[in-house]
């Protein structure tokens, strides 16, 4: 309504009354003295428990994550907030508040309740990692991890609450239930340092592999006794040297499930002993 058009109208309470009865219930009211067509939007109000999201909703939605600080300042690497694990907890609507942040924790299992957890004001840049604000729980977990970082181990896991797109998260992730303990978050974290330091001694193995086939392969070679033809013989020499430097770092970082270095356990002796017993001595097994 422009102000051209504008003309007074009378409102009487008994009126005024029965329009906002009619709006609560969510009728449209096109009998309005101002002339104009009124109707509540719907309120989406935050479930009391956790379910999944409906079917085809591609909106926002509020994550509990298990984080760690992945940053290394002598790289200026900064990741802050690196992702270990997330869950879905509900679907929430813009504008994303605070107190709607606060209302998703009544969501989450008691022991998670219990944290304090305090509000972060979101950075308004392209590139924030929590763009529309978050909650962090302040009370350390106790836990951290070993072998995931990127720059050195034993970093502390943390709990934030952050807010994504359904699509985005599914990206990486799949909406499971809630952890029903601190042993869950255990359980993946020991997981996730075991997968890490596998995929890494299957890295270092393939890279031994393809330097011992190098070796095999190469006729020449500039060492510190210069520029001279390689032998058979040389090349053998070269790659036992090469598996006794692989035995002697995993001697110093494996240890065995009681704790001491390998080669201080019997067992573990036997299986070292296994490794270090030769090949067939021919340079077949590189190519």
């Amino acid at each position: 309504m422009t102000k051209k058009d504008h003309r007074p109208f009378n409102l009487t309470k008994e009126k005024a009354s029965e329009i906002i009865g009619k709006l609560k219930n969510g009728e449209v009211i096109s009998d309005c003295p101002c002339g104009e067509t009124h109707q509540l939007k719907p309120r989406m109000e935050t479930p009391s428990k956790w379910q999944p999201p409906e079917e085809g909703y591609q909106g926002r939605i509020v994550v509990l994550e298990a984080v760690f600080d992945d940053s290394d300042i002598q790289t200026d690497y900064f990741a802050p907030d690196r992702t270990l694990e997330r869950w879905f907890i509900c679907t929430i609507q813009k504008p994303i508040t605070e107190g709607k942040l606060r209302r998703a924790l009544t969501i989450l299992p008691q022991w998670l309740q219990a944290y304090t957890w305090t509000y972060r004001k979101g950075e308004k840049y392209s590139m924030s990692d929590h763009y529309y604000g978050q909650l962090r729980a302040q009370e350390s977990t106790g836990l951290r991890v070993q072998k995931v970082a990127s720059y050195g181990g034993d970093r502390a896991v943390e709990f934030l609450i952050d807010i994504t797109w359904l699509e985005h998260f599914e990206m990486n992730d799949t909406v499971k239930p809630l952890p029903e303990s601190l042993d869950v978050i255990k359980q993946i974290v020991e997981n996730k340092d075991r997968q890490e330091e596998e995929r890494r001694k299957l890295q270092r193995a393939k890279m031994n592999e393809a330097q011992a086939k190098t070796i095999a392969q190469s006729t020449a070679v500039i060492d510190e006794r210069g520029f001279h033809v390689l032998t058979e013989q040389d090349k053998k020499e070269e790659i036992v040297k090469l598996q006794q430097k692989e035995l002697e770092r995993q001697k110093q970082e494996d240890h065995c499930i009681h704790g001491y270095a390998k080669d201080l356990c019997n067992i573990c002796l036997e299986q070292q002993k296994e490794k270090e017993k030769p090949k067939s001595g021919t340079l077949a097994d590189y190519f």
